[in-house]
């Protein structure tokens, strides 16, 4: 159990069943072996831009399949995800960047002129991805993240420093408003969270497989 890394297990579900859909929203479908390759595309990306062991990657997403994308892509790299509240003002999104210390950001569309108000009181974020909703489009100062995604990535991909079970995972309070005082990031350990994922389906009666 000690030895289990988040992307170790998508990268051997999407090569043992590549064809089979991953993800499903409305009419789209994303299979396991494009999820696997997308996250790699986006993982060998930040690793060029510079992100290293432990570098935190917010998401800034309403629910979608890159949402889940970027998390894996940071497991890739050995990075650290950070959640962000989509219902967060300027202030708040300013505070939990800075606060984690974010190196890159991936956002919808719909968040640009907020993240626009912001960019420039966040100078460690290298790489800023903007998922472009339907009649939008990307700001000059951000990477398309369809463009990233869509080139030809290794099945595995990681930096030079490997991957490992003791990275953390950041998990900002779900239930802050726009009026709370924003407490320090939240980073359990993957270790622990899967210990707890463990634990858990076992009290509900799921087969461990």
């Amino acid at each position: 159990m000690s030895n289990w890394k988040f992307a170790d297990l998508y990268e051997a579900i999407a090569a043992k069943i590549p064809d089979h859909p991953c993800q499903i929203q409305g009419d789209r479908i994303v299979t396991w072996g494009e999820f696997n390759r997308r996250a790699s595309a986006l993982a060998s990306d930040m690793l060029d831009a510079g992100l290293s062991r432990q570098s935190k990657v917010a998401a800034y997403l309403y629910n979608c399949p890159e949402y889940l994308e970027t998390y894996v892509a940071a497991f890739k790299g050995a990075f650290v995800p950070v959640n962000t509240n989509y219902r967060y003002g300027p202030d708040e999104v300013t505070y939990l960047f800075d606060n984690a210390q974010a190196e890159a950001v991936v956002f919808h569309s719909a968040f640009t002129s907020l993240v626009d108000q912001v960019r420039g009181n966040l100078p460690n974020v290298k790489r800023w991805y903007c998922v472009v909703d339907p009649g939008d489009s990307v700001p000059a100062w951000a990477h398309d993240y369809a463009s990233v995604v869509s080139r030809d990535a290794a099945h595995r991909v990681e930096g030079p420093w490997g991957r490992s079970d003791e990275l953390a995972v950041t998990m900002p309070p779900s239930e802050m408003t726009a009026t709370s005082v924003v407490p320090p990031s939240l980073f359990p350990r993957v270790r622990s969270t899967c210990r707890n994922c463990w634990a858990a389906s076992s009290n509900i009666g799921c087969r461990r497989w």
